[in-house]
């Protein structure tokens, strides 16, 4: 009978390939670790941008509807008493004019980066601050409308 002797451990060349397998899979799972702190400090960017354009947009908004403006006082005034003066409802209505074409500016850059960017989370941002944009717009047209009626443009 031939005596068989037990074997105590594993080869080199068993322990070589263990190791080669073991280091593609550590170097992929550190890739994938990479893309994904990279992809989140990318969202992390994005939802920030979001917040700082969703409340600056509400803020303007805001803003060009509350009573404490010029414009509010000068229709009021002139709704009240019937007299507006001219001059200043013409600075103000180029004010509103100017607000309403940088807005106008603006969305159409945004629009632009909309068509390019893939990432969705980013497009969501970009629907976001161009609906915004688009209730800046209207804010400022309806005042420019009500300056047109107070005193009509010459």
């Amino acid at each position: 009978m031939k005596m068989r002797t037990a074997r105590r451990a594993f080869t080199i060349t068993e322990l070589l390939v263990v190791l080669a397998l073991l280091l593609i899979i550590m170097a992929t799972l550190a890739n994938a670790f990479v893309a994904g702190i990279q992809t989140l400090r990318e969202l992390k960017a994005l939802g920030d941008l979001a917040e700082r354009l969703r409340t600056s947009s509400l803020q303007l908004r805001r803003d060009l509807a509350e009573s404490h403006f010029e414009g509010m006082r000068l229709i009021a005034e002139g709704l009240r008493t019937g007299v507006v003066d001219p001059d200043e409802a013409d600075d103000l209505r180029e004010q509103y004019e100017e607000h309403r074409a940088k807005a106008c500016e603006l969305q159409s850059a945004l629009v632009d980066l909309y068509r390019v960017n893939m990432n969705p989370v980013a497009r969501r941002v970009f629907e976001q601050t161009i609906n915004a944009l688009e209730g800046v717009k209207e804010t400022a047209q309806r005042i420019i409308d009500v300056l047109e009626l107070v005193n009509p443009p010459r």
